[in-house]
Parts: C-alpha cells; sequence; structure tokens
C-alpha cells in the first residue's frame, strides 16, 4: 500500500508546473529528502526502480528554479542521489536519470557541486560509466553530470581526474563517436584535460542576401 501511496505521489508531482511556488503548494521542497530515502532502498525489483526514477525525475524537474534547487541541497538531497545510483547501478535507465538529476542539481550551484562530491558522486558517475560503457545515453548524461558539478569550481577536479576520469571520456570518446562527441569533449575541457574542440559552426562575416 505504502509503495503505491508514493508511486501516485511521483506521478501526479511530476505533471505539475514547476513555477508553483512549492513553498505555498501540497508539499513542502523540504519533504522531498524524506520521500528520496523512502524510495532509494536496496531493493531491486522493477517496481522500485520505478518509483525511484520517478522521483529522481521530479527532483530533476524541480532542479529548473534555482531557489528551489538551492533548498534541496541544503535539505540533503545530495546523498540520497548518490544512493538511489548505487542501489541500482545496474539498470542503464535509471542511471542514466540519475546522473541527468546530477547535472540539473549542479548547473549554477557550485554548493551543491561540492554536497555531491562529499557523498561519493565522482565515484558513482565513473563506476556508472564503466557498468555501462555500451550504453551512449549513460555516457552523454553522466558526462554532462561531471561538467557541470566542476565548471564552476575547478577544485573539484582532481577528484574526477584521480579516478581515471580522463582515461574514461577519451573510452568513450572512441566508443561512441559522434553520438556524444559535444558531451565528452565538453567535460574534458572543464576537466582542464587536452581536447580538441570543433566548432560547431564559423560565420563568415558577409552579407546576408
Amino acid at each position: 500500500m505504502g509503495t503505491q501511496k508514493h508511486k501516485n505521489i511521483m506521478v501526479t508531482l511530476g505533471h505539475r508546473d514547476t513555477r508553483i511556488p512549492w513553498e505555498h503548494g501540497d508539499m513542502e521542497i523540504t519533504r522531498v529528502p524524506f520521500i528520496l530515502t523512502s524510495l532509494c532502498c536496496v531493493h531491486i525489483s522493477s517496481m522500485f526502480q520505478r518509483l525511484t526514477r520517478q522521483c529522481l525525475t521530479l527532483v530533476k524537474s524541480l532542479a529548473g528554479d534555482d531557489d528551489v534547487k538551492a533548498r534541496m541541497g541544503t535539505a540533503g538531497i545530495a546523498p540520497l542521489i548518490v544512493l538511489a545510483m548505487n542501489n541500482h547501478k545496474q539498470s542503464a535507465s535509471l542511471a542514466a536519470t540519475a546522473s541527468a538529476c546530477m547535472a540539473a542539481i549542479t548547473l549554477r550551484s557550485p554548493a551543491n557541486s561540492k554536497s555531491l562530491i562529499e557523498a561519493g558522486a565522482a565515484e558513482a558517475i565513473l563506476e556508472t560509466m564503466k557498468t555501462h560503457q555500451n550504453d551512449t545515453i549513460v555516457q552523454k548524461q553522466c558526462s554532462w553530470a561531471i561538467r557541470n558539478i566542476v565548471s564552476r569550481d575547478r577544485s573539484l577536479n582532481n577528484t574526477f581526474l584521480s579516478l581515471g576520469a580522463e582515461e574514461l571520456l577519451q573510452e568513450a570518446l572512441k566508443r561512441h563517436g559522434s553520438n556524444c562527441e559535444y558531451d565528452i569533449k565538453s567535460a574534458l575541457r572543464d576537466l582542464e584535460c587536452e581536447v580538441e574542440l570543433i566548432e560547431r559552426w564559423t560565420g563568415k562575416g558577409g552579407a546576408l542576401n
């Protein structure tokens, strides 16, 4: 019964407009970590994976608001996202969702980036890349998670680099090529690794006819 109730909550909230002021809505934002706690358990059944994915999708959606994103970070969302990724690391779709969630909560948020690193996000992301090395979507989402985590705090670079991030990203680049070239190279660039960036478009400066 409790599982079905949580599922209904996630589905309902997932369809809500993220612009709604959550402090006056049906659920205060500070309650999201408690929902994640109930979902991020060791169960690996398809039901629990679906519930966890719905919760992560909700958090990603809410993170579109910078103020809400900051309050989620303060409420302790970071370690719970890492826990969700680790508990369901064999699921490629959930791994991609968790990575996208990390990318969302760290966009323009050095504080959330630091919290994720302290919670073991670097290890979780790189292990996910190894586990799902043939999955283009996972490689792409993990690359964006890395990029957003370090983009505003380069002091976090060494955590990834010391764990072999550069080698994993280069291998992913060879394996997946143009399918996620831009994403992987963006991560390598922000990790301050040597990378050849290709200009997507070059204007000639001529008159338009």
